[in-house]
């Protein structure tokens, strides 16, 4: 739980734009993590009491590094990029925006999906937005998310592997 309020803690930094840097401790004031906020984008290292590692970057100048099999659909920008590693697991959230109709960015979420062994049991369509959601083959969740917002859709993508 820790682990998640600090996580948090360093999002919520990545919004004050300009170059940071800093110390995380714990609620006993015990230094668990470093963080470094630059021009928008923020990287946190934190350090269980086990000595488990989890590092995060985020901001849209992050490197996009998706599980093999999925790619950014084409047309789209990303606007911002999460991306947290910890013993092996990964965790991607990538928002996007284009031109692409939320259809259309649904079906090319869901054949990648499907290509890389996920069931997608999870299919609601409202007004103008649509998700998706599945578990595969190694522990990988996944979901998806557009919605059209004037002549711009809005993605959300989600990919989880082995993070718990």
């Amino acid at each position: 739980m820790r682990r998640i309020a600090l996580l948090s803690l360093s999002l919520a930094l990545a919004g004050c734009g300009s170059a940071n840097e800093g110390t995380l401790t714990d609620e006993d004031g015990d230094k668990v993590g470093t963080y470094e906020i630059d021009g928008g984008e923020t990287r946190a290292s934190i350090t269980d009491e086990d000595g488990t590692v989890t590092t995060l970057a985020a901001g849209e100048q992050v490197p996009v590094k998706l599980p093999q099999g999925f790619s950014i659909a084409p047309g789209l920008k990303v606007l911002n990029n999460t991306h947290v590693e910890r013993d092996g697991g990964s965790f991607v959230l990538l928002t996007m925006q284009g031109d692409m109709p939320v259809d259309e960015a649904i079906e090319f979420y869901r054949k990648q999906a499907e290509a890389a062994g996920v069931q997608v049991n999870v299919d609601i369509v409202t007004g103008e937005s649509t998700t998706i959601a599945g578990e595969g083959k190694g522990g990988l969740a996944f979901s998806a998310m557009a919605s059209r917002s004037g002549d711009k859709t809005a993605v959300q993508l989600t990919l989880n592997q082995g993070l718990k």
